[in-house]
């Protein structure tokens, strides 16, 4: 998407299970984007789930967007199905 994203990863025993990705900008560019995003996931992986969850053979996509007055937060959560084989110490 040539943007530069805030992003985070979910790390278990050495291993990714997560990555989240942030974007926040005007709201119009942020509606468009996740537009964009969730076309493309339709496209993809299925309709999805209440238009924010989409289900994949590996994992699940999450994406939704929150608006502050002129502004708004676009949030993309990509989480793999290996979370299920980790053990809680």
């Amino acid at each position: 998407m040539d943007l530069q994203w805030d992003t985070i990863l979910g790390i278990v025993h050495g291993e990714i299970y997560k990555i989240s990705i942030q974007w926040t900008g005007p709201r119009d560019e942020v509606g468009t984007l996740e537009r964009q995003i969730k076309v493309y996931c339709t496209k993809h992986y299925g309709k999805g789930e209440n238009g924010t969850i989409w289900y994949a053979s590996d994992g699940n996509i999450i994406v939704y967007g929150n608006n502050f007055g002129s502004e708004a937060i676009l949030n993309v959560f990509v989480t793999s199905r290996k979370v299920r084989q980790f053990k809680r110490a």
